[in-house]
């Protein structure tokens, strides 16, 4: 009897990391998405890699107890990071601790990121309450989450841009999985398959993850032996591969953009640490086809490839394999008793990183519209405001508008949730888009926004375009930066990311 709960105690260890692990990819996937969101225009000014001191050892010294695992964290061969996580028991249940230190370049510019994770379990390691914080330079972002009954109350932010949501709860957090012994392979053989279910943090919803058994392995790392158990997890379009030791930790982790965890000890987890290669370049796509020499004058655009879920509206078609973009004719006038609240109350309404309703968004929103009723003209304005104000600089963080506002600072992420968030404050319905654009010959991902003026229009606060040239394609829109609209976000890594050729077939200059 007591080898049987010793098993079955092994297996929610099992099932708890695995879980905890997908959030760690869905985390880091969001992450790498909104790195990657930077435009080239930030890369003319050619922002210089600052010299970093030593690095640091995320409290090591904290907690002298618990079951603590060091890993090393790998992109491309190249060690770039390290996670430590560390369970303490206690009599009700435990205190499962997750730290992450990624040392990133974008644009030439690095920056060390760190995502600090703690929940409390029960017994079963079902979680009751959790904190997750994104540190990155001078910005933070922080969320939590207490579970009352059969609700979770989730917190995004801390101080005057907190914001709060309650979110009804169909099952436990990192509730039990039926069907153990499919997940191990026990008595089901090779390539047994389940589902395992979890709550997305990121989306804010209950979600599956597509796990299949793939068999026992035998591992050698750092002269250290292990027998596993090796799983295959799909989430969407994402996907990873795990190896856990009988216990249910994670030895070993392979998933996207070249990204490979393996099981340390501290001392060489944290040493011999280099910065990851530059992911803006990495991820560029180099068309094929015409080459255009001034894309901001570019009217339309012909090209060819396989885009998946590409939007399509008036300014992007799409025939076969050739997608068609034509850059916008702005109204002339457009009133605000013209726009119908009804069908366009989400692009109004502050959304998770657009706090439209923030003091200070709204204060400079009135200012900035002042008494001008022609909204073309509003636009026009609130554009040439956030181009000209903010300076242009990476930051390696989850987008937010008052965080911009309040740096002074931003890549087009940034300038892309501020504007919309000052257009909104405005009553201008409007939206983050998420794309590629071209600049010197190549496509990079990028961020920008569009308002609704009779018609959905572009617009690019980073390039100071209104509305944008024609090499500017649109893969997703976003109405807000978590729930429904960040699993979204994560098809720019796993739809897109080394998947994306494209031939220029034709093009018109102005």
């Amino acid at each position: 009897m007591e080898s049987k709960k010793c098993s079955v105690f092994y297996i929610r260890r099992i099932l708890y990391f695995l879980k905890s692990h997908v959030l760690y990819v869905l985390l880091t996937a969001l992450l790498f998405s909104w790195i990657l969101l930077f435009n080239i225009y930030l890369a003319s000014s050619n922002p210089s890699s600052e010299t970093k001191g030593a690095f640091p050892v995320l409290d090591v010294k904290e907690e002298n107890k618990g079951d603590e695992i060091w890993f090393k964290i790998y992109m491309d061969d190249k060690k770039i990071g390290y996670k430590r996580e560390q369970i303490i028991g206690f009599e009700s249940g435990f205190l499962v601790k997750e730290q992450v230190f990624l040392r990133l370049k974008a644009l030439n510019s690095e920056q060390d990121v760190v995502i600090k994770s703690r929940y409390v379990t029960d017994k079963d390691f079902i979680i009751k309450a959790f904190r997750v914080n994104i540190i990155s330079g001078v910005v933070q972002v922080v969320a939590t989450g207490t579970v009352e009954g059969n609700e979770l109350i989730f917190t995004l932010g801390e101080g005057s841009g907190k914001k709060t949501k309650r979110i009804a709860l169909t099952s436990p957090l990192h509730s039990e999985a039926t069907g153990f012994s499919h997940l191990l392979g026990i008595g089901a053989g090779k390539n047994a398959e389940t589902e395992l279910r979890f709550f997305n943090l990121l989306g804010l919803t209950a979600d599956v993850i597509k796990v299949r058994y793939e068999g026992k392995e035998h591992l050698k790392i750092n002269e250290k032996s292990y027998d596993s158990l090796k799983f295959t997890l799909e989430y969407g379009n994402l996907r990873s591969q795990v190896w856990v030791d009988q216990a249910g930790r994670v030895i070993k982790e392979e998933s996207m953009m070249g990204l490979r965890m393996e099981r340390s000890d501290m001392e060489h987890a944290i040493k011999d640490l280099t910065v990851s290669e530059d992911l803006v370049f990495k991820n560029a796509i180099v068309p094929k086809g015409k080459r255009i020499s001034q894309p901001e004058r570019i009217t339309f655009m012909k090209i060819r490839g396989e885009v998946k879920g590409l939007p399509l509206d008036n300014r992007q078609k799409k025939f076969g394999r050739d997608i068609l973009i034509t850059q916008e004719t702005l109204p002339v006038y457009f009133r605000p008793e013209d726009i119908i609240l009804s069908d366009l109350k989400d692009y109004l309404t502050p959304g998770t990183g657009i706090e439209s309703d923030h003091p200070k968004i709204i204060e400079l929103a009135q200012k900035i519209k002042g008494k001008e009723e022609n909204l073309v003209n509003v636009v026009r304005r609130a554009v040439n405001y956030v181009h000209s104000k903010l300076e242009k600089r990476p930051v390696l963080s989850i987008a937010s508008a008052i965080e911009t506002l309040n740096l002074m600072a931003g890549d087009c992420k940034g300038h892309a949730v501020l504007l919309t968030a000052i257009l909104r404050a405005c009553g201008i319905p409007s939206k983050v888009v998420v794309g590629i654009t071209l600049q010197d010959g190549m496509f990079y991902y990028h961020a920008w926004t569009e308002a609704y003026l009779g018609g959905w229009v572009s617009m690019d606060a980073t390039l100071n375009q209104f509305p944008c040239d024609a090499t500017h394609i649109k893969l997703l829109e976003l109405s807000s930066l978590l729930g429904q609209e960040a699993r979204q976000l994560s098809r720019i890594v796993g739809d897109y990311l080394g998947n994306l050729s494209l031939e220029i077939l034709d093009f018109t200059y102005d």
